[in-house]
């Protein structure tokens, strides 16, 4: 089913996913975001910048889900 992912703008096809905050994103837009908290949460008050921490995490969680999806 087609519908509009609100982080790209652009029509969709696949699974829609509602976030908690009401947007509805595709699979790999909700990939992104799960990585990128779970980077932030873990790297919590260390020497390293929590975001660097996500965007680093965002991409491993992104390739991790996309090889499972595969198999």
């Amino acid at each position: 089913m087609a519908f509009t992912c609100d982080q790209y703008g652009r029509s969709r096809s696949g699974t829609a996913i509602k976030t908690v905050t009401g947007r509805t994103v595709c699979r790999s837009c909700d990939d992104r975001t799960t990585g990128m908290a779970a980077g932030i949460i873990a790297a919590g008050g260390s020497q390293t910048s929590p975001v660097a921490s996500g965007i680093a995490t965002a991409g491993f969680f992104e390739r991790l889900r996309k090889r499972r999806r595969r198999d």
